[in-house]
């Protein structure tokens, strides 16, 4: 199940490293101050603000997605076609998010972050949702089904326990990168990798639910 360590790997930055990124604990992290730490109306951060409007195109994404790739006709199969679409924005905006062209809060920045959160969410949803699918058409029946959730969850996991060692190896590289170009390749390496284990299954992956219309229908002649 490379496609489901390859989305933990290229997801782990943007889904657990933003706040220590824009918002670190303390200054020995090493980071320019991106976005300016003062609450707005006094409830929300600017990250946390950008969160909360980034949700909304989540589930809007998601709920579409659904809908579209089961009516789907295209010749790469109707879950693979999204997927297509989906594999380099969901890369690169989990890289470039952590690039804002300013050092210091700037509108730009704010923009910046927020497209690229846009944009990876969006992108997650065109690649997540069909992925999921695509498992339930491999299923045949509940016993299937449950194994591959479970290798899924477990491949997940795999992926996730990779990630997390972005301090060990942000630290080897500090002394010759300095702290924020350390990090930055750190996820920059998880990123390609996971884009290379998402993108392996694409060629050979099939839709199966559309196989087996295939199988019934030549076995009828």
């Amino acid at each position: 199940f490379p496609v489901t360590i390859g989305r933990s790997l290229c997801s782990y930055g943007l889904s657990t490293q933003l706040f220590y990124f824009f918002v670190p604990p303390d200054d020995t992290a090493g980071f320019p101050k991106y976005l300016n730490d003062t609450p707005i109306m006094g409830l929300f951060t600017w990250l946390g603000f950008m969160a909360l409007l980034t949700l909304g195109f989540d589930i809007f994404a998601n709920i579409w997605v659904a809908g579209a790739s089961d009516r789907s006709r295209s010749k790469l199969g109707k879950r693979r076609a999204y997927m297509w679409l989906a594999i380099f924005p969901f890369t690169i905006s989990s890289i470039l998010v952590f690039f804002p062209p300013h050092d210091y809060h700037s509108t730009l920045n704010v923009l910046w972050i927020l497209s690229f959160q846009i944009m990876y969410y969006v992108g997650m949803a065109f690649y997540v949702t069909p992925f999921t699918a695509m498992m339930s058409d491999l299923g045949e029946d509940e016993k299937d089904r449950l194994l591959l959730s479970t290798l899924i969850s477990v491949t997940w996991a795999l992926g996730f326990a990779v990630g997390s060692q972005v301090y060990s190896i942000k630290s080897l590289l500090e002394p010759s990168m300095g702290s924020l170009q350390a990090f930055r390749f750190t996820i920059c390496l998880f990123a390609g990798i996971g884009f290379i284990f998402m993108l392996l299954p694409l060629s050979s992956y099939r839709d199966w639910e559309t196989d087996r219309k295939s199988t019934r229908l030549n076995s009828s002649h």
